[in-house]
């Protein structure tokens, strides 16, 4: 697996669920492909979700700041 994906989804749980269905057909599209997301405080709870060998995730703060 050396081509990546990231998905960053770093909103409140209202938010995610509305994305499920397309993270899952990325996941499964990219099946070969290292997939990583990264999922704020709030919906690191619904990892489950997303549960595939070729996914990592990674639990950032919901208050990130780009500077």
């Amino acid at each position: 697996m050396n081509e990546q994906i990231v998905i960053f989804k770093n909103e409140k749980i209202g938010d995610l669920i509305h994305s499920v269905s397309s993270i899952k057909k990325i996941i499964n599209k990219y099946s070969n492909h290292q997939i990583n997301i990264f999922l704020s405080n709030y919906n690191s709870d619904m990892k489950f979700l997303f549960n595939s060998q070729n996914v990592k995730f990674h639990i950032i703060s919901e208050k990130i700041n780009f500077k």
